[in-house]
């Protein structure tokens, strides 16, 4: 019993120092005896430790699950060889005598000290994340190449290489800010979220410590640029220009806070086109084309701001999709207007062709909106195409009502449709249909080489930028492409 009571105090004392709660230490001791008697049976036993929170006392079992088969002899036993006096819950209980050595005792310790190590910081975590202040201060105690330790109040945070601004210089005994995240089962320490960002934020801006401006969400680079989107509740606050702060003060301190990080701060809207220009801002967005069905936004800027709108390895305008949740294509006016020339011209061919009528005829109904012959066919039209009588309209929908009745012609036209909308001339249809390739998934099965061979006069470049475009058109829509709906909306320079 007296070595009961020294343990109680022992506890004790450990639970006031630590912080933690007294059954939690006694949890961790008894599973630290566990461990260390679990040395002194074969591989695959059961050992199940407790200790009285009121005596001190230490009973130890053996258990064994009951089983139909036996799969495991060290802790397992058949069923209808055990009465049912000493089961509980599924398991034969079995007491253990022991008697603990020097060996079993230096097991016991060690496996108990790391779990008051790691109780007392996720203990310590749980009152830090508690706070509604989620930056904190600690200071750059060792540094190693894929990661330093923050010392903050006593506590060691690990900083992975991962989680720090692409300008970060840490040195030793440097002041760092920096917020907490989970990483698998531990907290470490992060520079590189947007939690960080708007934790920074926060503590130079009161409006938004208080709720009046909302930080809705933002696209960050760590260390190179991010773009906020806030909104205000408080009719008293201009949200953007709170942020941005009297020539710029506020949003110079934050910037100062991030290393130089550039900071764009934006007025939130849920308008996906108007958001989409303001977020690639300050370069001007000439049109916008929006698919919704197939969620793809296509945009048109100038010449000279391609590149910039892409950003380096294409990371702007694929952090801009990610956001959007549309996949958003970048254009150069003059590689949209010559896109836009070659989609009219495969138009007109099909329509010609589909309703049996010139071209001239064929691009004026395409002018007017129509692109498929089923539109043709069943929609109405009249209102539309104004220019024509009511005989000459009737007789188009016949024409077309019969192509679709042909369906071998309809697939037909449908199909060198696709190709020609990949960039093939007419020329280059019927030399790729005399070779079997009639459709857009036979281009996409193709090599470069295999499409030089049939077609002789095409360069490398071109021939693997159609395939390549087969390919991405085949994984974001369906057989029934042809059929989507485009909603346009453009933008004066």
């Amino acid at each position: 019993m007296e070595n009961a009571r020294e343990l109680l105090l022992m506890v004790d004392a450990v639970s006031k120092e630590k912080n933690l709660p007294r059954s939690e230490i006694l949890e961790y001791i008894a599973d630290g005896i566990s461990t260390a008697l679990r040395k002194s049976f074969p591989a695959g036993a059961i050992v199940h430790v407790e200790i009285d929170d009121k005596t001190g006392h230490i009973r130890g079992w053996r258990l064994f699950e009951l089983v139909d088969s036996i799969e495991d002899v060290e802790s397992q036993m058949l069923k209808n060889e055990v009465e049912d006096e000493v089961v509980e819950n599924g398991y034969v209980w079995e007491p253990i005598q022991f008697n603990l050595g020097r060996q079993h005792f230096n097991i016991i310790k060690q496996v108990t000290l790391q779990k008051i190590r790691s109780g007392s910081k996720e203990h310590f975590v749980q009152e830090m994340l508690s706070k509604s202040n989620h930056l904190f201060t600690g200071t750059v105690k060792v540094l190693k190449k894929d990661h330093a330790i923050i010392d903050y109040l006593g506590v060691d945070f690990i900083l992975p290489k991962r989680n720090m601004m692409i300008k970060d210089t840490l040195k030793i005994d440097q002041r760092v800010y920096f917020t907490l995240e989970k990483d698998r089962n531990q907290y470490v320490a992060t520079r590189a979220s947007k939690e960080f960002l708007y934790e920074i934020m926060k503590s130079e801006i009161m409006p938004i410590e208080e709720g009046h401006i909302e930080i809705v969400d933002c696209i960050r680079v760590p260390g190179i640029r991010s773009k906020v989107l806030v909104r205000s509740h408080n009719a008293k606050y201009d949200a953007v220009k709170t942020c941005i702060g009297a020539k710029g003060s506020k949003v110079k301190s934050i910037q100062n806070a991030l290393n130089g990080e550039h900071i764009d701060i934006i007025q939130y809207t849920d308008n996906t086109a108007e958001l989409l220009v303001k977020l690639i801002a300050p370069i001007n967005v000439h049109k916008i084309i929006i698919d919704q069905d197939a969620k793809t936004m296509q945009i048109t800027v100038a010449p000279n701001d391609l590149e910039m709108a892409l950003g380096k390895n294409n990371r702007n305008i694929d952090n801009i999709s990610k956001f959007l949740g549309y996949q958003v294509e970048v254009f150069s006016t003059s590689e949209w207007n010559s896109k836009e020339g070659l989609e009219k011209t495969a138009y007109v061919h099909y329509l010609s062709q589909g309703i049996s009528c010139d071209e001239e005829l064929a691009s004026y109904i395409y002018s007017a909106g129509f692109s498929s012959i089923e539109e043709i066919a069943y929609v109405t039209i009249d209102d539309e195409l104004d220019e024509l009588d009511n005989e000459t309209i009737e007789a188009l929908k016949e024409n077309a009502k019969e192509t679709l009745a042909n369906k071998k012609l309809h697939v037909q036209l449908e199909n060198n449709l696709s190709l020609m909308l990949l960039g093939f001339n007419l020329d280059e249809v019927a030399l790729l249909e005399a070779n079997e390739i009639k459709t857009k998934q036979d281009v996409a099965d193709l090599s470069t080489y295999d499409l030089q061979d049939v077609l002789t006069d095409i360069d490398t470049e071109k021939a693997k930028a159609i395939i390549i475009q087969a390919r991405h058109d085949l994984e974001v829509v369906d057989a029934a492409w042809i059929e989507f709906r485009r909603w346009e909306v453009s933008y004066q320079s």
